[in-house]
């Protein structure tokens, strides 16, 4: 031991390689266990010279990715990072849940489709390739099923993926208890589908030690690089803003600086959106504010679709701005602050019950009166709340939300004031549209509260946009619920400019 350390000393990266083995060997492959004996080291001094470091290097060829690799995961683990060293991985786990492999005739579907060939598979495809085109990268996708995937199924997803992308498939999934129908609890057991939604907690759990970060998504949701890249920086702006925040802020002002507690509960928000596949198709747009026509949203960051990605509802492949429909919420579900110094936001609906200190005020789209009587929408509003479809977390923010934000936990098991562990009366809108994650505290179930914001810089608000690939919500949803994503934009645009004029008076 003693001449170890007197090696380390003269050879730091020795010290490093050996750390980072220890730390992540149970993540290198078998035939990389021998990594080990290459550290052990002889010194040998003759005339003040280390010769063991030439004599690592001569024997360590055959490891050099892996050690270096392992090393880079180590030093960006302590912050750190050696200028020799190439960056370190991140590594991505994209997690689908799909509870049919084929479509049954509801919701504008077609009965009989081939939902997994001709949707899922392409849009996981298409996903798992956009994040693969930053450097550094790696993705691994588990697939959460609600039936039993036969192994010719199974290969045509293998078949779609890149070969370095790693895939685990749960399938029957779909947990089995005795539910609860109008108060009583049935007498046999069946399968509870709105709970398929939940499984995927299980797995990030299980691989949270595993994973910088988590994508999470219904089976037709078109996630990007864009997307992730997006959301990962603004999630640093907002860490590095709390560090030197203050412990307590105005909770009436919407501008202005945030106290330490509001900015952990900032999150990067997204709003799902179709493109019209009717482009005569009219959407509702709420009277009352102005639309600048100065700025406009990229449909190319959510919605632009290669050729080649071929799905069920034959949608466009280039979008235009003024052809995308929003469904989930709309500019009355919204309001506008800054985040000082990173510029202005509209904030999403959903937290409630909070202590007054936590609010995060905003100015409110109708706070001029634009709607009339009308009042300003509650947080669980379902017309108003905008569920996603799914979400993505850092591994800190998934901590976080367990240790801190949600009261009964956000990973498994779940006890109160969960019921069931979880498996009564809870949706598949709670466990993964976000009612949990950005909900309210409420009777039965409890939300985490964290605060949805999207950026109103032009580029931004479009990588803030997530594409419904199934794009059968155009055609079940009333129009009165239906708005212009652009014109939205626009809108915000103006509340945007009446809140600064507020200010200023």
């Amino acid at each position: 031991m003693k001449a170890r350390a007197i090696v380390y000393e003269h050879i730091p990266f020795l010290a490093q390689l050996e750390e980072a083995y220890n730390m992540y060997k149970h993540r290198l492959p078998c035939h990389y266990v021998h990594l080990r004996h290459l550290v052990v080291v002889l010194y040998l001094a003759c005339c003040g010279q280390v010769c063991c470091y030439f004599f690592f290097m001569r024997h360590a060829s055959a490891y050099t990715d892996t050690a270096m690799n392992a090393v880079a995961f180590a030093a960006n683990d302590r912050g750190m990072m050696n200028d020799n060293l190439e960056p370190s991985s991140f590594r991505i786990l994209h997690i689908v849940t799909a509870l049919s492999e084929k479509n049954d005739g509801s919701g504008h579907t077609i009965a009989g489709e081939d939902r997994l060939s001709e949707l899922i598979v392409p849009v996981l495809q298409h996903c798992v390739e956009s994040m693969l085109t930053k450097p550094g990268w790696e993705v691994d996708v588990y697939l959460v099923l609600g039936w039993s995937l036969k192994p010719e199924r199974r290969k045509i997803i293998e078949d779609a993926l890149p070969q370095r992308v790693g895939l685990e498939i749960w399938d029957d999934a779909t947990p089995i208890s005795y539910d609860v129908n109008d108060g009583r609890r049935d007498d046999q057991l069946s399968e509870i589908l709105r709970a398929l939604a939940r499984q995927h907690r299980f797995v990030i759990k299980d691989k949270l030690d595993e994973y910088d970060f988590f994508s999470v998504w219904e089976d037709d949701m078109l996630i990007s690089s864009d997307h992730i890249g997006n959301f990962l920086e603004l999630t640093q702006l907002f860490e590095k803003l709390a560090k030197d925040a203050p412990k307590i802020s105005d909770p009436n002002a919407y501008h202005g600086e945030l106290s330490e507690t509001q900015l952990k509960r900032l999150i990067p928000g997204f709003i799902r959106v179709e493109a019209l596949l009717d482009l005569d198709q009219e959407t509702f747009k709420a009277a009352g504010i102005d639309v600048d026509k100065n700025v406009s949203i990229d449909p190319s960051f959510c919605c632009g679709i290669p050729p080649n990605l071929k799905l069920l509802s034959s949608p466009p492949n280039e979008p235009e701005a003024e052809h995308l429909m929003m469904w989930e919420t709309g500019i009355k579900g919204l309001g506008v602050r800054e985040i000082y110094p990173f510029g202005w936001f509209a904030l999403q609906n959903g937290p409630k019950n909070l202590r007054r200190t936590e609010e995060i005020a905003s100015y409110w789209s109708g706070g001029d009166g634009a709607f009339g009587d009308e009042k300003r929408p509650r947080g669980g509003d379902p017309k108003m709340f905008g569920q996603q479809g799914g979400y993505m977390l850092t591994r800190d923010q998934v901590i976080y939300l367990q240790e801190e934000a949600c009261k009964g936990g956000f990973l498994p098991p779940y006890g109160y004031p969960f019921v069931d562990d979880g498996l009564h009366m809870v949706n598949v809108e709670f466990w993964s549209g976000g009612y949990q994650h950005f909900g309210g505290n409420g009777a039965v179930v409890q939300g985490c509260n964290m605060q949805r914001v999207i950026s109103l810089e032009p580029e931004k608000f479009s990588k803030q946009l997530l594409y419904h690939t199934a794009n059968n919500k155009q055609k079940a949803i009333v129009k009165a619920r239906q708005s212009n994503v652009n014109t939205v934009f626009r809108q915000l645009q103006t509340v945007k400019k009446a809140a600064i004029a507020k200010i200023s008076r």
